[in-house]
């Protein structure tokens, strides 16, 4: 999932432990005390993501009282442990907070923990997508309903990759991938060739999640025109997954007509791991490879 997480926030949400007899009370009272002595962040932190193992409603109303005193990632871990909580009352505070808040971040952040507090919020979230307004909170609750199998999500996914912003055409390919979506493969193939870098990495991805002769045709033209190293190993690791006879196929043909010395590794480095579900397609193909000047391009073939 794309998100603000950072890798404190990332650790503070893995490694929450309740010390032995520590009531709700005495907990909320060392959380206080170490926000108005500026304690260090991820001791704190730490304290705001076990209140949520309390799951009360005694403890969504602590962590809403600390949210308007804290800034940054602690904003962020609070928000997250209220949907934590799992209990009504974080779902109506959080659903709340996102419909009033106006800041992209906080509103991110609830988005995904709505996403697994309650059963019902996703449906909740599924009816908000329409109306949200925030294009990157609503390309978050995409990937959101994408990740729980969302009903109708094939139809949402679809209407995201036409879309004119990008943010919800990144969604939309996240979906694509996610999902295997065929239906979705012509246009994550014309999407390997969009002016923004990330939409081209994505719709490589994508190719990869679904494959066939549609994607791989695509994925041998991208890698022939790219010219962004990120973008480049993203071709080569979709490229680095064919398994079937027609992908072979396309990798083999490939390579035949191409002159260029970096594609054509990337090509045989392809056709190599290929070999191993379809060896009849590639083993003529790793022989001629072995009589090529390029010392990499002839271990590749090895």
């Amino acid at each position: 999932m794309i998100g603000v997480a950072t890798p404190l926030l990332i650790a503070l949400l893995c490694g929450q432990s309740q010390e032995q007899g520590e009531t709700l009370e005495e907990l909320a009272s060392k959380v206080r005390t170490q926000i108005e002595g500026r304690a260090d962040e991820r001791s704190l932190g730490s304290n705001l993501s076990r209140l949520a193992n309390f799951r009360s409603p005694e403890a969504v109303a602590a962590l809403v009282e600390f949210l308007p005193d804290l800034q940054g990632v602690m904003r962020l871990v609070t928000i997250e442990a209220i949907g934590n909580c799992k209990v009504q009352e974080a779902s109506e505070f959080l659903r709340e907070f996102l419909e009033d808040s106006r800041d992209a971040s906080d509103r991110f952040q609830a988005v995904n923990s709505l996403a697994h507090c309650l059963p019902e919020d996703l449906a909740w979230l599924s009816d908000r997508y329409a109306a949200e307004k925030q294009t990157r909170v609503r390309a978050q609750i995409l990937r959101c309903l994408v990740n729980a199998k969302a009903p109708k999500i094939d139809t949402l996914v679809l209407k995201a990759l036409a879309d004119k912003k990008t943010d919800l055409r990144l969604a939309g390919l996240y979906g694509v991938a996610e999902l295997e979506l065929e239906r979705g493969i012509k246009v994550a193939v014309k999407a390997l060739s969009d002016a923004n870098v990330l939409v081209r990495i994505q719709a490589a991805q994508a190719c990869k999640a679904v494959g066939g002769k549609i994607a791989f045709e695509g994925l041998v033209k991208a890698v022939r025109e790219a010219g962004n190293p990120d973008l480049l190993a993203a071709l080569a690791d979709a490229l680095d997954t064919a398994d079937d006879p027609k992908e072979a196929g396309i990798l083999v043909r490939a390579i035949r007509k191409e002159k260029n010395k970096e594609t054509s590794l990337i090509l045989a480095r392809a056709i190599s791991k290929a070999a191993l579900h379809e060896p009849g397609v590639c083993a003529a193909s790793l022989i001629s490879l072995l009589d090529r000047r390029e010392a990499k391009i002839r271990g590749a073939a090895i």
